[in-house]
C-alpha cells in the first residue's frame, strides 16, 4: 500500500492520522480506493485534487503509476491562470 499524505484543509474531514495506507496500482484506482475508506473524501476528490506521486507532479494523469512502496501527496487542484 502507498503512503498518502493530504492537505490540512482535507486531513480535517478523517480522524486518522497521516500517513494513509492506501492501496491502488494507478492514481485513479488510489483516488477510488481512498474515497470509499474515506467517504468524507468524495466531494473534493470528485471536484479534482492534483497529485505528486514519488516527487513528480501529476496533473490530471489518473493512469500514473503507484507503487507498493509509493509516496503520494493529494492537495487541492492546481490550475492555471
Amino acid at each position: 500500500m502507498a503512503d498518502v499524505y493530504l492537505w490540512a484543509g482535507a486531513k480535517r474531514l478523517i480522524e486518522d492520522e497521516s500517513p494513509l495506507n492506501i492501496s491502488g496500482k494507478t492514481v485513479g484506482e488510489l483516488l477510488q480506493n481512498l474515497v470509499v475508506k474515506y467517504p468524507n473524501l468524495k466531494n473534493i476528490v470528485r471536484e479534482g485534487v492534483s497529485c505528486s506521486v514519488d516527487d513528480k507532479l501529476v496533473f490530471n494523469s489518473s493512469t500514473e503509476t503507484v507503487f507498493e512502496n509509493s509516496e503520494v501527496y493529494i492537495f487541492e487542484r492546481i490550475s492555471g491562470g
